[in-house]
């Protein structure tokens, strides 16, 4: 006599929270013989697990479930339910290796199970919210998204002189080079102080925006700086809130009148 097996999609799409049972394996209904103290029947036992207890939305995943016999005597008539929940998309099932439709063959049998209290088994999975937390019950205690940090460094700063026309000049080189996984918007200051006086003689706010792992080059230029004159250079990276993310300094001194 053939065995009789019902057997549910093994492997799912995932759509929302989701539970797979209680799945069932069962003997047939009757009686069976025996006596004097002697086990009778076919005891069906049933384990179950998951592939992941945690996938992510859209990810696909398997339920495997095993039905043994431990007997004593053959067990026909077997049927094995695991009620899909209807956010699943069901996609294929197998049997020992083999991928069948979801149908039930062979004919009812007579024999049965002395231990009916292990042929149930669920298997809970609990899909990752979009953000990464866990959806329950519908409803999904979410974790906001990473929001990348801002990160900059500056490198190859110089500060050159030269003339300009009638005047002395200090050109102001450097390079802004971005430490972060995300865009981001600074500004960088340039100032130059009279080392003599302690005066501010020049100074510029200059906004930027950079591009994850992106690095800019920039030359600001003061074309009107007195001869003979040493200069504190300094340059100061912010981001958006004031905070200070970058910073260095150099010396300048422009030539003497020709």
């Amino acid at each position: 006599m053939k065995t009789r097996l019902w057997f549910a999609a093994l492997v799912a799409v995932v759509l929302v929270l989701l539970g797979s049972g209680p799945a069932l394996a069962r003997g047939g209904p009757g009686g069976g013989g025996g006596g004097g103290g002697t086990a009778t029947g076919a005891d069906l036992q049933l384990t179950g697990s998951a592939s992941t207890n945690s996938p992510d939305p859209g990810s696909v995943y398997s339920y495997s479930f095993l039905v043994k016999n431990s007997g004593p005597a053959d067990a026909t008539g077997v049927v094995f339910r695991d009620p899909i929940p209807n956010t699943v998309v069901p996609n294929y099932a197998t049997v020992n290796g083999s991928v069948l439709p979801c149908v039930g063959i062979g004919d009812p049998s007579d024999v049965a199970d002395p231990q009916p209290a292990n042929n149930a088994k669920t298997v809970s999975v609990a899909v990752k919210a979009p953000t990464g937390g866990v959806c329950k019950g519908g409803v999904c205690d979410t974790v906001p998204a990473p929001v990348a940090a801002p990160c900059v460094t500056l490198t190859s700063v110089s500060a050159p002189v030269g003339y300009y026309s009638i005047w002395a000049a200090v050109w102001n080189d450097f390079t802004l080079q971005s430490c972060s996984t995300g865009s981001e918007s600074v500004t960088v200051e340039v100032t130059e102080t009279n080392v003599a006086t302690g005066s501010v003689d020049y100074s510029v706010v200059m906004p930027t925006t950079l591009a994850a792992s992106q690095n800019l080059s920039y030359v600001l230029d003061n074309d009107f700086a007195p001869f003979s004159t040493t200069y504190l250079v300094s340059y100061v990276v912010r981001d958006s809130s004031g905070t200070v993310l970058a910073s260095a300094s150099t010396t300048a001194t422009t030539p003497a009148a020709r």
